[in-house]
């Protein structure tokens, strides 16, 4: 049985605080427009972060993390799971959504956990909050004989409402389907090509004005 570790949800804290040294620099004047763009990009960990997730088991197999700059305006961010549905569309999976309201040009960490069982735990931190989100286990996950984990390697413009894939995930039994192989992230765009691999679910990060 897999243990739960209750203190994960410190992780994202203890994570975040390398961000704080960072987040009042500003750019330098001389700096390509491209470095000054609203991205949301992978995290690295430092070697004494990676101590403390592999402490508690996590590794970039089943753990990932994510910064983000929030362009000049105020945006709320939703990170979202969804899965592939029989016909081809993707399909909300969250029991519970996990979203917050940023100012403009706020700064935090996204962070994902998934579980052998297909759920998937989202948390989301700026300035002190904490939001968590997620989906529960997947029916026949942890018996899947062959697994897919992409999760976003560069960093992403923020464009307003487009939504960013952060994670996409297959649970199937066919080892040697060489569609399997040849899956991206981009094909979260395309779900009708997904059907037939598998079961399949994404996570998605999206900055929007709705509801705001």
């Amino acid at each position: 049985m897999q243990r739960k570790h209750p203190l994960w949800f410190l992780l994202p804290l203890a994570l975040l605080l390398p961000l704080a040294a960072c987040s009042g620099q500003a750019p330098a004047a001389d700096a390509p427009q491209e470095a000054a763009a609203y991205t949301l990009a992978p995290y690295t960990p430092t070697a004494q972060e990676e101590t403390l997730l592999q402490a508690y088991e996590l590794t970039q197999d089943n753990a990932a993390a994510f910064t983000f700059q929030n362009p000049e305006q105020d945006l709320a961010l939703y990170v979202q799971v969804y899965r592939l549905g029989e016909d081809g569309a993707w399909q909300s999976a969250e029991e519970v959504s996990a979203g917050l309201v940023l100012p403009p040009q706020g700064e935090g960490l996204v962070t994902l956990q998934l579980e052998d069982s297909g759920a998937v735990v989202t948390r989301t931190l700026y300035d002190g909050s904490l939001q968590a989100g997620g989906a529960g286990p997947l029916s026949g996950a942890e018996a899947a004989g062959a697994r897919v984990k992409l999760f976003l390697s560069q960093a992403q413009p923020i464009q307003e409402d487009v939504p960013i894939p952060l994670a996409l995930l297959v649970y199937g039994e066919d080892g040697d389907n060489d569609a399997l192989a040849a899956l991206t992230l981009e094909d979260y765009f395309t779900p009708e090509n997904l059907t037939g691999l598998g079961q399949v679910q994404v996570v998605t990060a999206t900055f929007s004005a709705a509801g705001l």
